[in-house]
């Protein structure tokens, strides 16, 4: 109790756990949202054609042929090529903040090709990645139709970021 006291400037103010929590809660998304707001450039962001659901681009991918999409999901395969890399994953819904939704069902799977001036580091097979790309057209795989894009950037997240959001039991309220 003492130290709580002295982190609240020597206040004879009582603790109170639900505040606390909530105030740390708030902090923390602060913080998470203010890492996440600079995902992507903002001038690459702007050309995002955000009429184009997952659902669409899965059952028609040539009618979108060249427009700009922000996609995310698991990594499920990395094939390195000459100059380039092939990725497969599977989708997942984003968050507000580009954040693959890890708990979310997906839709489908989807293909990604890197070029090697955006190949960096990727996480491992069942990490998360973001990726704006342009719309090639579909590619098969596996005896199935997938939507193929080029890659304009991707951003690969911490293996943190698909743990499930903290549950507070609200002991104390």
């Amino acid at each position: 109790m003492n130290l709580v006291v002295a982190l609240m400037g020597g206040s004879k103010m009582a603790y109170r756990p639900a505040q606390f929590r909530r105030g740390a809660l708030l902090v923390s998304l602060l913080v998470l949202l203010s890492s996440c707001a600079s995902t992507f450039p903002r001038a690459l962001m702007e050309q995002v054609d955000p009429t184009v659901s997952f659902a669409q681009l899965l059952r028609t991918p040539d009618a979108y042929q060249g427009r700009l999409v922000l996609v995310g999901g698991e990594l499920l395969r990395t094939i390195r090529g000459y100059g380039a890399m092939e990725l497969e994953i599977l989708q997942r819904p984003l968050s507000a903040t580009a954040l693959p939704r890890f708990f979310q069902p997906s839709q489908g799977r989807f293909l990604v090709r890197v070029p090697a001036h955006l190949q960096r580091p990727l996480p491992e097979v069942g990490g998360l990645l973001t990726v704006i790309g342009e719309v090639w057209g579909a590619k098969e795989r596996g005896g199935e139709v997938l939507p193929y894009l080029e890659a304009r950037d991707l951003k690969a997240w911490p293996s943190w970021a698909a743990l499930p959001p903290p549950q507070f039991s609200g002991v104390g309220d």
